[in-house]
């Protein structure tokens, strides 16, 4: 059986089907869904992808041009900053915290990830230790990135993503939780899990059912109760297949498989959010309410940045979670095991307009 799990949702392309291959109503070529990617057209697709660009070294940026990327879109157009400048590369200094009003100091020694976000009077600087300075003005109209000695186009890229885009919607206002989003009828959902707890393929399955993309991975908050998302989507190899066949694909920093996808990019009221659970065991989709102080925990342990050391952040984040579990249903969602996958959405619908009633 042929199902095409996300190909609706891709950015518009002139691609056409090949052979006698079924389509989508795009005319993207479908393929079975399947549990390995090995032999796969993803698969050689993936190992064509070129990941190894890097920033010149030190001999060549010495008093020559700072380095450009060849994509300045896909790595800095969702941070919404119109001026974007570049210093030579040069090493992030370690020697000491940045002076100045601490942010957000963050040593994890398991991913390797160091990073220190600083406020000056009119400035943010953001170091992210073996990869880049960053400088934010105040306003967010500039930004200047001085990457480190020798770091690859995809890693930087992938780290500014994941350190700066979340400081500048701070900047602007919102909280960030570590939370995939879809749009239904009645409103966004939140899918909130660890890392490798099955947003990613939950948003996917989600997707396929007729849910709007939002995001996958990092959601902002409005005080309004509203989302806003990110434009991609981001599977683990195992789930790469997911991937409609002629999607437009790269491999991140992470080594994750990223799909371009047509987010919704203005904020989207919220209507419900859900933890996921482990799999379902009884082969069925289980719906669980979760309240109370079961559900703040949960969304505070789902804070985005780590190592939030700003008073007013936490603050902010603390009341937006008290806010979010006092006002709307929060469950948790268990799904069996695929493939092949249980169609999820009429679950979540049924769900919503039950907790409204």
């Amino acid at each position: 059986m042929y199902r095409n799990r996300v190909s609706r949702h891709l950015v518009r392309r002139p691609a056409g089907p090949t052979g006698s291959e079924p389509t989508s109503r795009w005319g993207h070529a479908l393929r079975p869904i399947t549990n390995s990617i090995a032999g796969s057209n993803t698969c050689k697709r993936l190992a064509a992808i070129d990941t190894s660009t890097s920033w010149p070294g030190r001999t060549m940026l010495r008093g020559g041009t700072p380095p450009s990327p060849r994509s300045p879109g896909r790595l800095y157009g969702v941070l919404g900053i119109p001026a974007i400048s570049y210093l030579p590369a040069d090493d992030v200094d370690d020697s000491a915290l940045p002076a100045g009003e601490l942010i957000q100091h963050l040593e994890d020694d398991i991913d390797g990830w160091w990073v220190s976000v600083t406020r000056y009077d009119t400035t943010i600087e953001i170091r992210i230790y073996d990869v880049a300075t960053v400088w934010l003005d105040a306003s967010l109209e500039f930004c200047t990135v001085r990457p480190a000695f020798d770091v690859g186009e995809t890693w930087l890229a992938f780290q500014l993503e994941r350190h700066v885009l979340p400081i500048v919607r701070m900047m602007r206002g919102h909280a960030v939780f570590h939370a995939g989003a879809v749009r239904t009828d009645r409103g966004a959902v939140l899918l909130l899990a660890d890392g490798q707890g099955g947003k990613s393929t939950t948003t996917a399955l989600l997707l396929a059912d007729g849910a709007g993309f939002i995001s996958d991975d990092q959601t902002a908050v409005t005080t309004a109760r509203e989302a806003i998302g990110t434009p991609w989507l981001r599977l683990r190899r195992p789930s790469a297949d997911l991937a409609p066949a002629d999607a437009d694909i790269r491999v991140d920093g992470d080594g994750r498989i990223v799909v371009a996808l047509d987010s919704t990019t203005a904020p989207t009221p919220i209507a419900g959010l859900l933890l996921l659970g482990a799999r379902s065991e009884t082969g069925s989709v289980t719906v669980e309410p979760v309240e109370g102080a079961t559900a703040v925990t949960a969304l505070l342990g789902q804070v985005f940045c780590g190592g939030l050391v700003d008073p007013a952040l936490v603050e902010r984040h603390f009341r937006v979670a008290t806010d979010l579990a006092a006002s709307l249903p929060v469950a948790r969602l268990s799904v069996p095991h695929g493939p092949p996958w249980a169609t999820l959405l009429p679950h979540i619908e049924r769900w919503l307009l039950t907790s409204k009633d």
